[in-house]
């Protein structure tokens, strides 16, 4: 099949989009990406891509065609807001004036479909202009995305982009969602009840699989946080909830740094949580070791901000590498991540931002036999293995995309 991939984000930037064409490719598929130059996290596009080089050239077997993008930029004295704006609008704008990739003819037209939105506007011309499908793959729900930035539901830059989010959805063949939440923010907040979708979650690599634990048993009860430390994790709750516990068996590690890394050393120093330690950012080759030698995974959310309710329609990724561990799974979070935890028997699940319910939750798990511990981990991997597991995520990516061509 030829495909044509459309994404603002390409490697060396931290998206899976580079995984997934370059799978395609090996499956025998003809893969091209359309992208923009890179630019991200830094927030300036990288030396390397600068002065023409890598617009147009193939890597480990996929085209990969670059267009000039305004680059996000720095948050500098609160300018950052007008770039980033024009880094929105200058990919799509960028893909109408150079024509890029329209060289080619695909059969169908796959969209990763990150923040903006926007980013979906090229593919849907494409797939306009040569007759095929295009499957919409959504990771960010729009406009909801907007309001954890601070915008008001009211305010009118929300109520365009709710008009054009609305018509980019309903533009696509196919939505294909990471979160079966999704499904209903669409039906219920943006009143698409007709939508085409499908469920396609993010799948985990299977490095976590079969990583024998090294130590000792009968010692601690070691629960582990891994992850981005910002705002939308409330990592301050895991660190109050630890603060509580009575059981002296246990030990919590928050392993990963983000924004509020500092603040919760602080608090975990102002509560005297001396049962916490913060081991920072550490290699993804050390995390199959540190996760098998967890007796359960943290998973925390923050309440949602505002108007905003992206929390309650999204799984974060870390879920699927929690479950691919078989570790059983501590939940502080509301929506649709929480009633999967509780739906599958795979961990415990309290509300978000709910520290006395996390502590309880801890010294309940600590009270379980060990034959109730390893039932919810042999949970959390027979869910991995049916749900999320690469080779099911390829079968179905390619199922979808059959579908959609009328190919078998």
């Amino acid at each position: 099949m030829r495909i044509l991939i459309v994404s603002q984000h390409y490697k060396p930037e931290p998206f899976n989009v580079s995984e997934t064409s370059e799978e395609l490719v090996r499956r025998g598929h003809d893969v091209t990406v359309l992208t923009a130059l890179p630019n991200c996290p830094g927030g300036i596009v990288l030396e390397e891509f600068r002065h023409g080089q890598h617009r147009d050239e193939v890597d480990t077997g996929v085209r990969v065609v670059r267009v000039p993008i305004v680059a996000r930029g720095k948050d500098l004295h609160g300018m950052n807001k007008l770039r980033r704006a024009a880094n929105y609008v200058s990919f799509p704008l960028s893909c109408q004036l150079t024509n890029a990739a329209m060289d080619s003819e695909y059969d169908c037209v796959l969209c990763f479909q990150f923040s903006p939105i926007l980013m979906a506007v090229p593919a849907l011309r494409m797939a306009r202009r040569q007759g095929v499908p295009c499957l919409l793959w959504s990771f960010d729900l729009w406009p909801e995305d907007m309001l954890t930035g601070g915008i008001r539901r009211s305010g009118v830059p929300y109520r365009i982009m709710r008009r054009v989010s609305r018509r980019i959805y309903a533009s696509a063949d196919m939505v294909a969602v990471t979160s079966p939440g999704f499904e209903k923010y669409f039906s219920e907040q943006l009143g698409l009840q007709g939508l085409k979708t499908r469920w396609l979650p993010q799948f985990a690599e299977d490095v976590f699989g079969d990583v024998p634990s090294m130590r000792v048993s009968g010692g601690d009860i070691i629960f582990t946080f891994a992850g981005n430390v910002g705002g939308n994790q409330a990592v301050e709750t895991v660190v109050r909830a630890a603060s509580l516990l009575k059981d002296d068996r246990i030990l919590v590690r928050i392993v990963g740094s983000g924004s509020r890394l500092e603040a919760c050393k602080h608090l975990a120093a102002d509560l005297r949580a001396r049962n916490v330690e913060f081991l920072g950012r550490l290699p993804l080759e050390s995390m199959p070791r540190l996760y098998a030698d967890s007796d359960a995974m943290i998973l925390t959310l923050s309440r949602p901000q505002g108007d905003s309710l992206v929390p309650v329609y999204t799984i974060p990724r870390k879920f699927q590498s929690y479950i691919a561990a078989g570790r059983p799974v501590l939940c502080s979070a509301e929506g649709t991540v929480a009633e999967i935890v509780r739906g599958e028997g795979c961990g415990i699940a309290c509300p978000a931002e709910d520290a006395e319910g996390l502590a309880e939750a801890m010294e309940r798990f600590a009270r379980m036999p060990r034959t109730r511990r390893e039932e919810m981990g042999t949970a959390a991997r027979g869910l991995y293995e049916r749900r999320y597991s690469r080779d099911r995520f390829f079968a179905d990516l390619e199922t979808l995309l059959s579908e959609l061509t009328g190919r078998k």
